[in-house]
Order: C-alpha cells, then sequence, then structure tokens
C-alpha cells in the first residue's frame, strides 16, 4: 500500500503542471505571495530555467554528459529533468488557515476586514496560531479584490489533490466536498 501510495503521489506530483492548466491557475501573482513565497517563487523561476536550458539542449541531441559539461548541472539533476521527475518545484504549503477559510470568507463578506480583530475571533474558535498569520491573510485579501478575481485561485498541493483523489466522497468534509471540483482557494497564508 505505501509502494502504491508513494507512486500515485509520484503521478499526480508528475501532473500538476496540468493540473493547474486545468484549474486555470498557472500563472502565479507575485503580489499576493507573502515575503517566504516571494524567495521560493524566486528560486522557483530560477529552476525553470534551468529546466528549459536542459530540455533545449537534449532537444539538439546532447548526451546527458554534454548537458552537464554545458550546464554546470549535476548529472542526477539532469536526469530527474530528462525524466520529467522534476517539473513542478514551486510548491505552496496548505494553510494553517486551510480549516476556517469558510468562515474567514463570511466573515470579510460580512464586513470583517480587520486582521486583528478577525484573529481575535479565531482565538475563540480553537485557533492557535499567531496574529500574523491571520493579518498576512487579510492583507493579501485587500489586495486580491483590486486585482482580477482569477488571480486568488491557488492550486492545492499534490498531497491534496492525492488524498481527495483515493478518498471517498462520503467520507471526505463538507468543505472538501463543496471545494472539490470548482475550488477557489485563497493564496496560502502561513
Amino acid at each position: 500500500m505505501e509502494n502504491a501510495s508513494h507512486a500515485f503521489l509520484d503521478a499526480v506530483r508528475k501532473s500538476m503542471r496540468q493540473i493547474r492548466a486545468a484549474i486555470g491557475a498557472a500563472a502565479i501573482d507575485p503580489d499576493l505571495l507573502t515575503a517566504a513565497e516571494r524567495i521560493q517563487y524566486k528560486g522557483y523561476l530560477r529552476l525553470e530555467d534551468a529546466n528549459a536550458a536542459i530540455l533545449a539542449r537534449a532537444e539538439k541531441g546532447a548526451l546527458i554528459k554534454e548537458i552537464v559539461r554545458e550546464t554546470g548541472y549535476s548529472r542526477g539533476l539532469v536526469r530527474r529533468v530528462l525524466r520529467s521527475q522534476r517539473s513542478d518545484v514551486f510548491r505552496t504549503r496548505e494553510s494553517s488557515l486551510e480549516p476556517y477559510l469558510l468562515w474567514l470568507d463570511a466573515q470579510w463578506t460580512a464586513g470583517a476586514h480587520n486582521g486583528s480583530e478577525l484573529w481575535r475571533r479565531l482565538k475563540r474558535q480553537g485557533f492557535r496560531r499567531c496574529l500574523r498569520v491571520v493579518s498576512e491573510w487579510a492583507g493579501r485579501r485587500r489586495r486580491a479584490e483590486k486585482t482580477d478575481a482569477e488571480s486568488l485561485c491557488r492550486v492545492p498541493s499534490a498531497r491534496t489533490i492525492a488524498r481527495l483523489m483515493t478518498t471517498g466522497r462520503d467520507t471526505l468534509s463538507k468543505s472538501e466536498r463543496d471545494d472539490c471540483g470548482d475550488r477557489k482557494q485563497r493564496p496560502a497564508a502561513h
């Protein structure tokens, strides 16, 4: 079971680019990312450039040894790129706010736009994270309202997609059942 689970998760990870495109979330708006996610995104862009350079040389018929020599990347990295084992390198973590997003949306819609106040209300519901998590979410939400609604879409992680695909619909939580298929998530708040 563990091997099958690992193989399935690998297959989902390899397909994340197509999953993001199908959901319509292939584009990432750097303005909606947290500071830590922006740093990760810059690294993602560098790695995407490396992937493109490796694939371009391979399409011209260069051998792995030649690609390693020309690019300076390790042989293992070149192999992983050529075998499509490294096609999705920008990963977003599941937010600690994930269980509270529907509630937060309802509060936001009702007019509660103060991150500190939302955090105090969340604490009464058992939320254990710091104020920064909620205030970053509120700030990102404010900025997102100024941008196109499509830029709000965030694709769940490969692990979450694999879990949702292998779990029976009747055992999913109500929010997971409601969100499956037309899921419009907010950018991750950590």
